[in-house]
């Protein structure tokens, strides 16, 4: 049953892009590489170095046109805001597993997360101006309609939401199932719904998604079966 998406606190088409001063131009964590020392930077729910209407943006979106996959959760958690990086909370399953599955070539850390673009892969979130796990967020901090508008602009060929209630929020669905939804698309994009890689979910880990979705890419790429 449709929940249908919505427009939160009257946000426009770019309300939710961290915008240049300068310029107008949307931002993504791109445009933080040249000043952006190794680690990444701290960025944290009050840090005003970056902010979407007046509110600070936890962590830049990873994105460049033409990616295989962007995976989207629904927010960072606090470990992650305050170390400035994707899935960095103790016990997160997400970059072993885009090793152990074939996604890339080698275990990498949170503070690398820029070498996935190389490998056509990038990073988002349903709620960008907040940090903490989906019990402490709101309805209201979800906005599937500038997601939606930051996707469009860059193409994806899957989005891969990282847990059930990031696909729910997104889809504006009262119920998904795990894996390709091939009666879905999202912002022009295949959907794929993926067990959440957060360590406090461990009971509903399962790393079947994961591997369908990497055999996807490699279908995307020439390189699977297609059978």
């Amino acid at each position: 049953m449709a929940i249908g998406r919505q427009r939160i606190g009257g946000m426009g088409r770019t309300g939710s892009h961290e915008r240049d001063r300068q310029g107008g131009r949307n931002l993504t964590m791109l445009d933080h590489v040249g000043s952006m020392p190794r680690p990444m930077p701290q960025y944290s729910t009050s840090s005003s170095s970056a902010c979407v209407d007046d509110m600070p943006v936890v962590l830049p979106d990873l994105l460049a046109p033409g990616l295989h996959v962007v995976f989207c959760g629904t927010a960072p958690g606090h470990h992650s805001a305050r170390k400035g990086a994707y899935y960095a909370g103790p016990g997160n399953r997400f970059w072993p597993t885009l090793h152990l599955v074939g996604l890339t070539p080698r275990p990498l850390l949170p503070e690398q997360a820029l070498e996935l673009l190389a490998l056509g892969l990038g990073l988002t979130d349903l709620v960008k101006h907040r940090a903490g796990s989906d019990h402490e967020l709101a309805p209201e901090d979800y906005d599937a309609a500038a997601l939606e508008d930051r996707l469009l602009a860059v193409a994806p060929q899957i989005v891969a939401f990282t847990s059930k209630q990031a696909a729910r929020m997104a889809l504006g669905l009262r119920h998904v199932a795990y894996g390709c939804s091939p009666d879905q698309r999202f912002a022009g994009a295949e959907v794929h719904v993926l067990t959440s890689p957060s360590g406090r979910a461990t009971s509903w880990w399962d790393v079947a998604p994961w591997q369908a979705l990497a055999e996807r890419v490699r279908v995307l790429q020439g390189l699977g079966d297609k059978a």
